[in-house]
């Protein structure tokens, strides 16, 4: 990983610590995870697969490090890694030239929550609710968020293309 690649990656993570620290918590403590949309941003321009394991690590440690739900530390590290991976494969395949590249928003947004989710609610909140919780949890967090880091991932990708930050079309 080259120095501006670094230097990149630390300020999309550094802005979604920020927005991620400042977020207030929702529905039973979960709030939306605007870290996932640095870390998505900041994947954008990745090549390999061990640069994307350093920044979804460290997505991780500062999304554990800032979490309001019960027992939530480990299952944020694991989500930022499914996520990543997910979005860096997605991006392989759409290019982050195409308009269709807009759509890793959303749909790692929704890996990440579900993964969030599948492994909080049993650790944190007991897995005799898991069934009555997850569905609702998915609903009232997971697909608002989903919607939201779209919209501000694009946002950001249109910033990135018009000032030439780095050559993504948005």
């Amino acid at each position: 990983m080259n120095s501006r690649k670094i230097t990149l990656s630390s300020i999309f993570l550094s802005l979604g610590l920020l927005l991620h620290y400042i977020t207030p918590a929702v529905f039973l403590g979960v709030k939306p995870d605007f870290l996932l949309v640095m870390m998505f941003l900041a994947i954008l321009f990745l090549d390999n697969r061990k640069e994307v394991l350093i920044i979804a690590i460290f997505a991780g440690m500062i999304a554990a490090f800032t979490t309001n739900f019960p027992m939530g530390q480990i299952p944020n590290v694991f989500d930022k890694l499914i996520s990543a991976f997910a979005v860096f494969y997605l991006l392989k395949l759409f290019g982050t030239d195409d308009k269709r590249s807009n759509l890793v928003f959303a749909i790692g947004t929704m890996i990440s929550g579900a993964v969030f989710l599948a492994l909080a609610i049993p650790m944190g909140m007991g897995s005799q609710n898991f069934s009555r919780l997850y569905p609702s949890m998915f609903l009232a967090i997971c697909v608002p968020t989903a919607i939201l880091n779209t919209v501000v991932g694009i946002f950001f990708k249109k910033i990135m293309y018009k000032t030439n930050f780095i050559k993504v079309k948005a």
